[in-house]
This record gives C-alpha cells, sequence and structure tokens, in this order.
C-alpha cells in the first residue's frame, strides 16, 4: 500500500535541507515511489543511500561489479553488500565480463561499462516494478562533462550539461560539490571506498578534474559555483532555442524514404538557419565538430555534392538534399542483347523491335523509338557518367549530357540519378528527356525499335 505520508527526521543537517528541497522543488519522486539506487561503493552514490535510507524512502540498491580492478571491485561489492546489510536495505549486485563484452561489440571500456549497467539498471526497474532508476552525478561531473563538451564540439546542446531527468534516471545530487559530498560522508562517518582509477590523467574527463579545474579556480576561486550559475541560464537559453528550431524543422523538413529534404525557408534569420540545418546534422549523428564543417554548405551554389561516410548532401537551390548511403548497392548495369526485352530493375523497361509503317512518333517522354540498323548491340541500361556526350534530338553537334541535364533545369539528386541507354559506340537516350539525333527515325528507317518505360518513385 502507498504511503501517504511519512515522517522526517525532526533535525536536519544543510545537506540534507538542500537534498529534500532540490527534490521537491523539481518534482523529482516521492515516498510513494520505488526506488533503483545505484551505488558504486564511492562516497557520492554512498552518501545519496545514506540520506535516501535516512529519509525514508523506498529503497533498492543496485551494485554493479564490473571485474576491472583485480581486488578492489570485490571490495567494492563487499562495503555495498555490508552497508545494505546493517540499514537493512534490500540489495541486488550481479557482476559483468566488461572486458570480453567491449572487445565483442568494438566499445571502449567505459563505454561498455555505461551499456551494461543502464541496461541491467532499466532491467531492475521493470522487474522488481520500480518508478526511477537514481544515480549520483553531481555539480563537479556536470562542470566536467560541459567542458569535455566544449572540447569535442557537442555545440549549443553541449553546454546544458547533464539533464536532472532524462526519462526513469533521476539525479537528485546534481545540485552538490563532490567536495561538499565528502564532508558529508565525513561528518556522518559514512563508508566509501576510493576508485584510484580515477585519478588517471591519461583519460580526459580526470585531466580536466585534475589539472585544468584547479587552473580555472586559481583564477575564480568559485569557479564551480559561477559555473552553475552559467548552466542554469545556458539551459533557459538552449530551451528557448530549441523551441524554435524544432518548430523550423517542422516546417522545413521533409522525409522521403532514405532521403531528407531540408528547406532554406525566405526570411529566416541566418542564425535560425545555421543552429537548425547544425541540429538535423546531430540527429543524423554526425559530431559537433562534423557537423561544423558541414555548415557552410548551406551558402554553396547548385549543384554542389559532398560526399561523407553516411550520406551524400545536394544543394538544389533553396533546399539541400540529403541522400543515405547503400555501401552494399553496387553500380546497377543492364546488358540487352535480344529482343523483345523486360526488366524491372531499376524501373520498368521493355523493348522491342517492330517494323516502320509511317507510325506517329511519340509525343510521351516515357517511350522513344530508334532506328534499329543505327544501333550496334549489345545496348547497356546505366547511369550516365562524367565525360558522357550525346547529339541532342534536333541538334548537329554534340553537347555533355551534364550540361544537358543542367540546361533541363533537372534538380541535383535527379540529375546525379539519370539513367541513359547507350550501344557500343554512343548515348542513345536520356532516358525520359531526349534521344540521340544520329538514331532517330526517318523515312529510310526499316525497323523501329520502340522503348517503354515506367519511371520508379522518387
Amino acid at each position: 500500500m502507498a504511503k501517504l505520508f511519512v515522517p522526517l527526521p525532526k533535525t536536519l543537517t544543510f545537506m540534507e535541507r538542500r537534498f529534500v528541497q532540490f527534490i521537491t522543488r523539481h518534482r523529482l519522486f516521492n515516498h510513494n515511489h520505488r526506488l533503483i539506487v545505484a551505488v558504486s561503493g564511492g562516497a557520492d552514490s554512498m552518501v545519496l543511500l545514506w540520506l535516501l535510507h535516512h529519509l525514508k524512502y523506498d529503497i533498492i540498491a543496485v551494485h554493479c561489479n564490473f571485474n576491472l580492478r583485480p581486488g578492489d571491485c570485490d571490495l567494492d561489492q563487499q562495503l555495498v553488500e555490508r552497508f545494505c546489510q546493517e540499514k537493512n536495505i534490500p540489495c541486488r549486485i550481479k557482476s559483468f565480463d566488461t572486458v570480453g563484452f567491449a572487445r565483442e561489440n568494438s566499445l571502449s571500456l567505459e563505454m561498455a561499462a555505461r551499456q551494461l549497467r543502464y541496461q541491467w539498471f532499466e532491467e531492475i526497474r521493470r522487474l522488481l516494478n520500480a518508478d526511477y532508476i537514481l544515480t549520483a552525478h553531481h555539480s563537479s561531473d556536470n562542470v566536467e562533462t560541459v567542458m569535455l563538451n566544449i572540447v569535442r564540439g557537442a555545440g549549443l546542446k553541449g553546454l546544458t550539461g547533464i539533464k536532472i531527468q532524462n526519462n526513469h534516471i533521476v539525479r537528485p545530487l546534481l545540485w552538490a560539490s563532490s567536495h561538499a559530498i565528502r564532508q558529508f560522508a565525513l561528518l556522518r562517518q559514512i563508508p566509501y571506498r576510493i576508485d584510484h582509477s580515477n585519478h588517471d590523467i591519461s583519460i580526459p574527463r580526470n585531466k580536466i578534474r585534475h589539472q585544468v579545474v584547479p587552473l580555472l579556480e586559481n583564477l575564480n576561486p568559485s569557479f564551480l559555483k559561477t559555473m552553475q550559475q552559467n548552466l542554469s541560464i545556458w539551459n533557459d537559453w538552449f530551451s528557448v532555442a530549441s523551441s524554435q528550431i524544432d518548430e523550423y524543422l517542422h516546417r522545413s523538413l521533409t522525409e522521403e524514404n532514405d532521403k531528407v529534404i531540408f528547406r532554406l525557408l525566405p526570411n529566416t534569420q541566418p542564425e535560425l538557419l545555421r543552429l537548425s540545418f547544425f541540429t538535423l546534422l546531430q540527429k543524423l549523428n554526425y559530431s559537433g565538430h562534423q557537423a561544423s564543417d558541414l555548415l557552410n554548405f548551406i551558402q554553396s551554389q547548385t549543384g554542389t555534392v559532398i560526399k561523407t561516410s553516411q550520406h551524400q548532401f545536394i544543394k538544389d537551390r533553396d533546399k539541400i538534399l540529403i541522400i543515405k548511403n547503400h555501401f552494399n548497392n553496387k553500380p546497377i548495369t543492364q546488358s540487352i542483347n535480344a529482343f523483345p526485352f523486360e526488366t524491372h530493375t531499376p524501373f520498368y523497361f521493355k523493348a522491342w523491335i517492330e517494323p516502320n509503317t509511317g507510325q506517329q512518333l511519340p509525343l510521351d517522354a516515357n517511350v522513344a523509338m530508334l532506328d534499329f540498323d543505327n544501333l550496334e548491340l549489345p545496348l547497356v541500361l546505366r547511369r550516365w557518367q562524367p565525360g558522357d556526350r550525346f547529339f541532342p534530338l534536333g541538334l548537329s553537334y554534340s553537347k555533355k549530357v551534364s550540361d544537358f541535364l543542367t540546361d533541363r533545369k533537372i534538380p541535383p539528386y535527379d540529375k546525379q540519378n539519370q539513367w541513359i541507354l547507350t550501344d557500343q559506340q554512343k548515348v542513345i537516350w536520356i532516358i525520359g528527356q531526349r534521344i540521340d539525333n544520329r538514331c532517330k527515325v526517318t523515312s529510310q528507317t526499316q525497323k523501329i525499335l520502340r522503348l517503354t518505360i515506367i519511371p520508379s518513385e522518387k
């Protein structure tokens, strides 16, 4: 049965009062909620566990043994088990082969441990019908995260730091500094263990913690407090900016299968345009540095193409086309040696020979009639390539296929995917556009090659 009222201890220390105020102000959870508490055995998580138990919340401790520090990991586990036994706190422990998991999934040890623990936490939450998973991230962690984001180029979102709540994950110590937490552990005689790997400055976060932050504190002794104030303002900025960015993306984005169309809407602030494109790129899994490098593509000329490992970016007047790469697709060509011929790849295409009876030439762009005796078999159906030339119907001189498509104002994406039909010597049909003048049907033509297509959906 839910606990409607739980009396708190009569006297609370400053730390305990701030903890309760933070939970209340942000409406994180109450005594009616069941809470999973992630406990590593370090000062931060042991203080969090102590506070929640002291304040009579419904808690279950969970501890991960990642087996990364021989001996130390087992001592961490023993501390958590002993503390929970003394306080009569339900406790779940799980041992992981972190090295094996990292190797199998091509992950760093840090990322492997993160995936393993959050996956298990969520399994436990569902199994025990708990409401939230609590972690002991604090304000110093938050500042370090923001500084790492700045170094890595994470954009505006990177300045917002760690969220207080992210779905079922809640961080009720995010207001407290690591120093205040250790002082409170000393005051309340809360046992904890020191992870000596936290002093390894080859790890970027540790380098910031032990080398960069102290330098900044020499310049401003209240640096951490100042950063907390900055984070509050930056989060407000981000909230306002993201609402405008989301609204712009809603109006400007169209998704078609593996193609995203980003429209450059008129009368839009250049800053909003750039931020919206940057946000879209991050949604497409580009890093901050990669997204920044691609921002200038907004000002590129029509027809400009940039290829990345994930996509092709094509500028087309007032829009940018972003097409997903398909690495397993080899260039498709069809060789045609005999007639009648019919295929459905890459689109419906049919060809057959008929006598010239003076029939009317087609007006439909998807139908072509050629003088069969002017062709050298086999014919080849393929996409156009740079350097391809032909004599457009009605002209006595050749023209590059690329220039012909540009003059016809074919959009860049369609231009890139234009199919042609060739014989062994020449281009004979820009499919759906124009035949070659040398293959046209005349009064001297005896056999006609009739071609018909049904274009694929764009």
